[in-house]
């Protein structure tokens, strides 16, 4: 039985929507204060977590809580933002005097520093400042100038420091001003996220990257994936588009309706990977078995502008080279526990030696192979003319810090270059998962 033939089978099936989505849980205990600065509930229960741990390393939720207190600390300065840590207990006991009593106490997991705690603090209160009536504003003044101010500047984008109190609180009702404080707001306010909203890329399908998604319960709770043909999609029979559910059987274990196994098989673990996810989704199908590689991460950790200089990340490639001529079908597994991808002022390589195959290094241009370990005529290259090549990193940290990386590469040759048939191929797919060093 031929690859393609398991391949049908998963993804011959009807369309279906995406994971859960959410926002931040908000407390119904109205006599609640805010002089803790207590931040917004997890989406994900701590039994649901356990569960999706059994699956993938990745966090079942992470925050953006260190980008926005970066992002406070850039607008108002250092000493802004510790004085408002500080003094977050008076601070949050005036807002909460001065607010309706409808407004609870938001409530947030894990621990967060008092700089995080105070940025919170800044755009939270400041939502609940901005729509207050004139009086109400004047009276908080009073008592908090100086976390006025602070607000002030981000509605007014000016240095306020010689305005009067009258001058600062006209700040306030100007509509253009508003507008300044809701981007700013908007931009940076305290986001959650969970495993429904992370997208996979993986390659079950040669000549093109596809895509995958978990589904997750109201708790966070893993219980399904689903797959997406990518673009470029060369073989007419997968529908370029979102999939039937593929539900969770046991641990990492999933099933399709017509009972081909897939196990998803993460290194996250053995990487100690927080936000990004790398390994293999093992398909098992009336004998035949074959593994895909997949990469993943949390969009709001991904760094687009890498910083200059050069980054190298120390991990594992992990991947399969297929050989398939005719009827006849060859598998060839293949792994490095010590790969590395260096990044260096753009240029982006990914170095792994695979002891059964070759040593190779990847990069934009194409694949070098360094030194060749096996006599296998199936797995031997020639390394011309490729029908298809593909090779993409993604780097994942906090505040521009890239602290994981993920890479994918899929590299396809003809067999006999003069026939022009889809089964004449040796289509290598490889995967990368790291830590930077």
């Amino acid at each position: 039985m031929k690859k393609l033939a398991i391949l049908t089978s998963i993804l011959a099936l009807a369309a279906c929507g995406g994971g859960s989505g959410g926002v931040p849980v908000v407390s119904n205990n109205n006599t609640s204060a805010l002089g803790n600065i207590e931040l917004p509930t997890s989406r994900v229960s701590s039994t649901a977590a356990t569960s999706n741990s059994s699956v993938t390393g990745m966090d079942s939720s992470v925050t953006n809580i260190s980008e926005m207190a970066s992002a406070v600390e850039s607008a108002i300065g250092t000493d802004a933002l510790n004085s408002i840590a500080s003094d977050s207990d008076n601070i949050s006991n005036v807002i909460n005097r001065s607010a309706s009593a409808r407004h609870a106490t938001l409530r947030a997991p894990g621990h967060h520093t008092d700089k995080e705690k105070g940025a919170y603090l800044f755009l939270e209160g400041g939502k609940r400042f901005k729509n207050w009536g004139h009086d109400k504003r004047r009276d908080f003044y009073r008592e908090q100038p100086d976390m006025v101010r602070y607000w002030g500047k981000i509605f007014c984008g000016c240095n306020i420091d010689s305005y009067n109190e009258d001058q600062v609180l006209a700040i306030f009702d100007n509509d253009s001003n508003q507008t300044n404080w809701n981007n700013f707001y908007e931009q940076n306010h305290y986001r959650e996220y969970t495993l429904g909203d992370v997208k996979f890329e993986t390659m079950i399908t040669p000549g093109q990257v596809d895509t995958m998604k978990f589904f997750v319960k109201e708790d966070g709770q893993i219980d399904g994936i689903a797959f997406a043909a990518g673009e470029g999609n060369t073989l007419e029979h997968i529908p370029n588009r979102w999939l039937s559910k593929i539900d969770r059987t046991t641990d990492n274990k999933f099933r399709t309706e017509d009972g081909a196994d897939m196990e998803y098989k993460t290194y996250a673990d053995d990487l100690n990977l927080r936000y990004t996810d790398f390994g293999v989704i093992g398909i098992d199908y009336q004998g035949d078995h074959f593994d895909a590689p997949f990469i993943a991460g949390y969009e709001d950790k991904k760094i687009i502008t890498m910083p200059e200089g050069e980054t190298q990340f120390t991990g594992i490639a992990k991947g399969t080279v297929e050989y398939a001529s005719g009827e006849n079908n060859d598998y060839l597994p293949i792994a490095d526990n010590s790969a590395t991808l260096t990044f260096n002022n753009g240029t982006e390589t990914l170095h792994a030696n695979f002891n059964n195959w070759y040593e190779v290094s990847i990069s934009k241009t194409g694949m070098n192979l360094d030194t060749q370990h096996t006599q296998d005529e199936h797995f031997i290259l020639n390394n011309e003319n490729p029908t298809y090549s593909y090779f993409n990193a993604n780097y994942y940290g906090d505040n521009n810090t890239p602290s994981e990386a993920t890479a994918l590469f899929q590299y396809q040759e003809k067999i006999n270059p003069s026939e022009d048939i889809k089964n004449n191929n040796k289509t290598v797919y490889i995967g990368f998962g790291g830590k930077a060093d």
